[in-house]
Order: C-alpha cells, then structure tokens, then sequence
C-alpha cells in the first residue's frame, strides 16, 4: 500500500489542470465554438408547446443567426459614431457627447480616419460591435430614414439604438448556448427566450425605449449560468475520467508479451 501523501506541487497541478480544462471549456463556449453539426436536426431546440414559433432547427440555422448578428456599416448609418458618447482616455482621443456625431465622420456615413483609428487614438473603435443592431435599426425599425433630415428621428433613433444593441448580444450568446451538447435539458428554455428575445427587437420605437431591458436580461443571465454550470460539470467529469484511466496499471500479457526479454 502506498502511504506517501500528495505534495502541494501534486496538488497545484492537479487543481490546474480542471482549471484550464474549465477554461477552455468556457473559451469554447463563449467565443470560439467548433462546432460543424450543420446537418443535424435540433428536434430538442423546436420549442414544441411552448406557444412560440422557433425557426432555429439546425445548426446551420443557428450559425446563420450569428453572422447576421455581426455589424454591416454599408447598411447602417453611422449611429455608433453619432449616437453613442466617449471620453478621452487610452480608447478616444478625445470626449464626444450622445447625439453629436464624430468630428471624423464624413457625409456618406464613412470615417474619414478608418485606416488609422489605432494610431490616432481611437482603439475604442476597432473593437465595438453592435451585434448587428446598427442595420436593423435603420433598415427595419426606422425603415431606411436618415436621422439627418429630422431632429425627432434622430433622437428616437439614437435612443433606440444601445437597446436594440443589448437584445443582439444577448441572441447570439442564446444561440450559442443552443449548441452546447453538455445542456440537453437546457435547450428548450434556450429556443423560447432565443424566439422572446427576437421578438422583442421588431417591436417599434415608442414600446423599445420603454422596454424593460435589465429584467429581460437578468433572465437570459440566469439561463446562461445554468448553461455554464452544465460545461463546467461535464469538463471536470471527463477530467476525472481521463485521470482515472491514466492511474489505472498497465495490462501486462500473461505469455509475457508486454515483458521484456533480457
């Protein structure tokens, strides 16, 4: 019997190793998902019973969704450079107020400094995404109006903007979730507030700017912990499983096999 205990460098590197297999666990969840089923029906994502119409049956679907859930300044109208607020710090080089748009924005909704925003301060800028919501804010809410030709338009549209923006966010990391494997339980609760969610940004100016943004995202934060919780579980069940098998003895071939001969 093997009485000698664990030394803590034993111990810190066990501990490690679920934590960097959590993490990558979550890496996978939250940013770079892998995965290809596009083929497979979602029989379990279908919201059967639900009261709801779900269209996202497939994980092509649901890759589909995503990439729309990408920014496409050619079909929006530089609301994030007008509607949006900054202040001068490592990101902007300078403040700018809501509602006023950027010094650097041209009259066909270009930035005039797009090839040097790093280098002249604006790192802010390279990195925002609107999840999509900028297009869908001009091309369907607002139906393709110019925020220029009416002071009203503008300051509706610029107020509905930052919330069509957190619904986008919260739909693509939904849809993300939808495919994770480790939460079959999950995924029926996951296509109902996905469809919710969706529903909500077609709704018009006057009942978005009322809409009760906080609430509607505690609730989708509640359901991606469980997803997470779930991701997590798996991760260090099948931790524990590949440590068990690498302590098991090797099987040694009773006709000496697995012997060496001197």
């Amino acid at each position: 019997m093997n009485t000698e205990k664990e030394t803590p460098s034993v111990k810190a590197s066990f501990f490690m190793e679920i934590f960097v297999e959590m993490f990558v666990q979550l890496t996978s969840f939250y940013f770079i998902m892998k995965i290809r089923l596009t083929e497979l029906p979602l029989n379990r994502c279908s919201g059967e019973g639900s009261g709801m119409e779900n269209s996202y049956e497939t994980m092509e679907q649901l890759e589909v969704l995503q990439k729309s859930l990408k920014a496409d300044c050619g079909n929006c109208a530089a609301l994030c450079c007008v509607g949006l607020s900054f202040m001068a710090s490592a990101d902007f080089a300078f403040d700018k107020a809501a509602g006023m748009p950027c010094p650097n924005l041209q009259s066909d909704f270009r930035c005039g400094i797009h090839e040097d925003l790093r280098r002249s301060g604006f790192k802010g800028c390279t990195v925002f995404d609107c999840y999509g919501s900028g297009q869908k804010v001009v091309q369907v809410t607002f139906q393709e109006k110019d925020w220029r030709s009416d002071a009203d338009t503008a300051k509706e549209m610029f107020a509905v903007f930052p919330i069509m923006t957190q619904l986008h966010e919260m739909m693509w990391y939904l849809a993300d979730a939808m495919k994770q494997e480790a939460a079959p339980l999950l995924q029926k609760e996951l296509a109902d507030l996905l469809s919710k969610t969706e529903q909500l940004t077609s709704l018009e100016p006057e009942k978005l700017k009322i809409l009760d943004v906080p609430a509607h995202r505690a609730q989708v934060n509640e359901l991606l912990v469980k997803v997470s919780e779930a991701v997590r579980s798996d991760a260090i069940k099948r931790h524990k499983g590949r440590k068990k098998q690498s302590a098991e003895p090797p099987q040694r071939r009773l006709d000496g096999g697995g012997f060496k001969r001197g």
